[in-house]
């Protein structure tokens, strides 16, 4: 095919054409790179995303936020800090991330108070929180706290013997008091006999199981509390009296099964649990405080309970052991067994209830701003599943903060749990193992090596 000048004219503009077009191509796919962003986890877990619950939080947040990284240069943690940071950036796209480099700034570290490389200080509307573990779960937490402009004080009545928040024994309080703490929330205690009332800053008032009876008038006022509109968390032992708070079930419409619970589960006997007072509950209705949960919560030394709802409540059963346990009369000695005839009630046993009735409706007819609010209190028939002793013990923990959150009104302020990494092994049977083995050990190099001979042998003879 013979070129003239004419067709000659037409080639170069055609070539021309294509490469003004091919770079235009690849201009707009550049500029597009830095304008819009496509990800995609494939992680069994989802481990490399946010969870639906930091995702709500950010969702809800207005205005920007402020991540200060003091991190030295160099190594893999600056970009670990970048990696979760953009997590959160992708939701919400006005939190802004600065590097500090702590050895070139030590008089704002030592201002700060910053104490280990990596560490982040973040601020919302005037607040700040520094942060000293990089996760998911402690970013959000953190996220919570200063989403609490007011604040929340959890009080606990005292000076009748019960569980002290401060206390580190035991069947104390102290761990549960600390994670509160860490949520944004404010523990005080309250001695009625003495203020003769309940401070006007309680978000939730605590009934830790009182050892010895209330006076008349603390109960009166523990009422009157709960008349006007209190949020309560009631946490009972499994003795015989309610030292005298009798008026407060019969105004919440409860009845205690006499006795203590008891459980021959055999998923306690597979856990190595042989105490028959330790429940296992294993199975959560739905309701805001369980709606996540996916692990056991251990209850020792638990109390049933019974409810008629009255005076508006709305109650639901939070906690409910098996079908194979029973209210226990008898002696806790030898071998025991459910008997009927001693009054013993058989399981399904609801152990702890939650009850709530709408509030302040007067105010929300007068003023169309004004909504009515939810009334909220939780009767749990153990005081020992918080204790010291047993918190991190099964989802105690997270039933623990949850029930905080939710008596508090936050419903959404959960605990946001660990993803572990369930892809990140593969496991083997011994056969599939040797097949493996003998596959890319000796069958792979030897099709090589046989290909590569047929090539030589086949050119050879060419």
């Amino acid at each position: 095919m013979q070129l003239n000048k004419q067709s000659r004219f037409k080639f170069r503009l055609d070539n021309a054409l294509f490469y003004v077009l091919f770079l235009g191509l690849i201009g707009i796919i550049a500029w597009a790179t830095q304008h819009y962003s496509f990800e995609a986890d494939w992680t069994a877990s989802q481990r490399n995303s946010l969870s639906q619950t930091s995702i709500s939080l950010l969702q809800n947040l207005e205005g920007p936020i402020e991540i200060t990284a003091f991190v030295r240069e160099g190594g893999a943690l600056p970009d670990r800090i970048k990696d979760l940071v953009a997590r959160y950036q992708r939701i919400k796209p006005e939190i802004q991330l600065k590097i500090v480099n702590p050895d070139k700034h030590p008089e704002q570290v030592r201002d700060l108070g910053i104490t280990m490389d990596g560490e982040l200080i973040i601020r919302y509307q005037g607040r700040t929180e520094n942060i000293r573990e990089l996760s998911e779960e402690v970013i959000t937490n953190k996220l919570q706290r200063l989403v609490r402009q007011d604040q929340r004080f959890i009080v606990f009545v005292t000076g009748h013997g019960e569980r002290d928040p401060f206390g580190q024994a035991n069947h104390d309080y102290e761990q549960w008091t600390r994670f509160l703490l860490d949520k944004g929330l404010k523990v005080e205690t309250v001695n009625i006999a003495t203020t003769g009332t309940v401070p006007d800053n309680t978000a939730v008032l605590v009934i830790a199981g009182p050892a010895v009876r209330l006076f008349p008038n603390e109960v009166t006022v523990l009422q009157r509390y709960l008349e006007e509109g209190g949020n309560l968390l009631w946490l009972m032992d499994p003795d015989e009296a309610l030292h005298g708070l009798e008026p407060l079930a019969d105004y919440l419409g409860l009845q205690r099964l006499p006795g203590r619970v008891v459980s021959v589960s055999p998923i306690a006997r597979l856990l190595g649990i042989d105490d028959p007072t330790i429940v296992l509950v294993d199975q959560y209705p739905y309701h805001p405080i369980t709606r996540e949960f996916a692990t056991m919560t251990l209850l020792p030394e638990a109390v049933a309970m019974l409810t008629e709802p009255v005076n508006d409540w709305e109650a639901k059963a939070l906690l409910s052991t098996s079908d194979v346990s029973w209210t226990e009369t008898g002696e806790l000695a030898g071998q025991i067994q459910h008997d009927p005839e001693q009054g013993e009630v058989a399981g399904p046993l609801d152990v702890a209830w939650v009850l709530t009735r709408p509030i302040n409706t007067d105010a929300a007819e007068d003023s169309e701003e004004a909504a009515p609010r939810q009334q909220r209190v939780a009767v749990i028939g153990d005081g020992d599943f918080l204790s010291n002793a047993f918190l991190g013990n099964g989802a105690n923990l997270d039933l623990s903060v949850s029930l905080a959150n939710w008596l508090v009104g936050d419903d959404a302020l959960i605990s946001i749990p660990a993803r572990t990494a369930v892809d990140a092994s593969l496991e083997l049977s011994d056969g599939l193992f040797i097949a493996y083995a003998v596959f890319f050990v000796i069958g792979l190099p030897l099709v090589l090596a046989l290909s590569g001979f047929g090539i030589w042998f086949v050119r050879r003879r060419r």
